[in-house]
């Protein structure tokens, strides 16, 4: 983006889609800071969004000052910028103030937050995270499991998202599976010893992974089966996948194209997660992700005399591609790295992006 063009929301998608991977968060972090200040966004009602990015830029090059600093305004930046995503940002800040020593104040501000865990997933992720952060991983677990146990006193032992899901009650239902998977793995990074609810966070993981079947389908968010997969190949089908690099080429060249692969790094793996479980979830087996290289699809583009690429182009790319080695099995162990080459496990990183729709797009190339 050339300096004084006004940031799009398209813009943003890109950035917090790359945001882990730039070479500079620094400047990247002071371009938002800039454009946040001058007004150069194109929706003024993202203005919180640009500088929630800038926070989380500084925080990433260590200056931790700056990082609250952009946090503060992001808080305060418009009345219009939604409740959940508020939230975050308040979590988001409350962990800066623990990592700096300011515990009285941080734990206050997630203390504040703390009631919302029972029915805003985003709002347990951002807390949890900003506990985690600080290292008060004790803290976390004793927090996730209260509210854990104010949803669900006594775990189901049967099939858990039938007797818990409603369409009235859908929020509650993915708090409670938030909850259950963040605890899991913080009990598990404690050392502490597997209980009732470990089984259950294994349950819900395990029958959303397999799907419930059309009926469940009809109306619970996890298990929706997309109609375009049902001729997918029963010998094993592999989804077109761009890694972290190869999506950032893909969407400075492409913005367009991109849209239809999630938009953004975060958004693409979520997109191509929920497909590999709807996959599973109509009884596919052999499933796995295939990566593409945007030097290739380039060429392919050029070879078909195609100037601006679209889906049907890729779906054709990915049937060229012959190297075997390109392939990633899915799913991967809980333990295992992630399919996404982010070097985190699945459990902590993946395996969770197939909650409820987020937004992105579900038009993606298989092969």
């Amino acid at each position: 983006m050339p300096q004084g063009e006004p940031l799009t929301v398209e813009d943003l998608d890109t950035i917090e889609g790359l945001l882990s991977a730039v070479d500079d968060p620094l400047a990247l972090a002071s371009y938002l800071t800039e454009a946040a200040e001058q007004g150069l966004v194109t929706d003024q009602t993202e203005t919180g969004r640009v500088l929630a990015l800038a926070a989380k830029s500084y925080e990433q090059a260590g200056d931790l000052e700056r990082a609250e600093a952009s946090a503060n305004a992001a808080i305060v930046a418009d009345s219009a910028w939604q409740a959940p995503d508020r939230c975050v940002a308040l979590a988001f800040r409350a962990g800066l103030l623990l990592r700096t020593g300011r515990e009285t104040d941080g734990l206050a501000e997630l203390e504040a937050l703390r009631p919302l865990m029972i029915s805003d997933p985003m709002v347990v992720s951002a807390v949890t995270e900003a506990l985690v952060t600080s290292g008060r991983l004790v803290l976390a677990e004793q927090w996730v499991s209260t509210a854990l146990r104010m949803l669900l006193p006594q775990p189901t032992r049967k099939r858990p998202t039938e007797e818990l899901w409603h369409p009235d009650n859908a929020l509650e239902t993915i708090a409670i599976f938030t909850l259950a998977q963040h605890r899991r793995t913080l009990r598990f990074d404690l050392d502490q010893p597997r209980d009732a609810y470990d089984e259950l966070a294994d349950l819900l993981h395990d029958e959303i992974h397999k799907g419930l079947g059309e009926e469940a389908a009809d109306e619970c968010p996890f298990c929706e089966v997309d109609d375009d997969w049902d001729d997918a190949d029963q010998d094993g089908t592999a989804i077109l996948f761009w890694p972290e690099v190869e999506f950032g080429r893909l969407a400075a060249r492409w913005p367009r194209l991109a849209e239809a692969y999630g938009g953004t790094w975060d958004g693409h793996r979520a997109q191509l997660q929920r497909a590999l479980t709807r996959l599973s979830g109509i009884g596919l087996t052999r499933l796995a992700l295939i990566s593409g290289a945007f030097d290739e699809l380039e060429r392919h583009t050029a070879e078909l005399g195609d100037a601006d690429p679209d889906v049907e182009t890729c779906e054709d790319y990915v049937t060229q591609i012959e190297d075997t080695q390109r392939e990633i099995p899915w799913p991967p162990e809980r333990n295992a790295p992630c399919w996404c080459g982010a070097r985190r496990k699945y459990k902590r990183c993946c395996l969770h992006r197939a909650q409820p729709d987020r937004g992105v797009s579900d038009e993606a190339g298989a092969g």
